[in-house]
């Protein structure tokens, strides 16, 4: 009893460790794939978390769905993730999506995202004008 007790505990905190030991880009991966099956299952609750936007004090959950809409991703695929500084990183990818009611054909497209860490955590970062 005392065995396998032993056993699961050192099994939960070799998995609890594991995060620990991930590469900056296994770390940012996770949290871009976060990012778009939270765009992918327009859940804007969740996306929110993982906007830049929203570590700012004077931007709101409300003003962050009520500017969001119109467009549905139906899929996506990371082609590359290049850190670029410890602080940030790009990324781009491969998407397919809709713009109802005007077009109703999928649109497929490469984009780059740009990711910025704060606080140890790396956060989809804001659209510079003109990007």
């Amino acid at each position: 009893m005392i065995r396998t007790l032993s056993l699961v505990l050192l099994t939960a905190m070799l998995a609890a460790c594991a995060t620990l030991w991930l590469s900056q880009e296994e770390r940012l991966r996770q949290r871009v794939v976060g990012f778009w099956d939270a765009l992918k299952a327009n859940d804007l609750v969740a996306m929110y978390g993982y906007e830049e936007l929203s570590r700012n004090p004077q931007a709101s959950l409300q003003k962050y769905v009520q500017s969001k809409g119109g467009i549905r991703y139906l899929s996506y695929k990371i082609q590359s993730i290049r850190i670029l500084n410890p602080d940030e990183a790009e990324v781009s990818l491969e998407v397919e999506y809709l713009v109802p009611p005007a077009i109703q054909k999928p649109i497929k497209s490469k984009i780059r995202d740009r990711w910025v860490k704060i606080g140890g955590t790396w956060y989809h970062a804001l659209r510079k004008p003109g990007s």
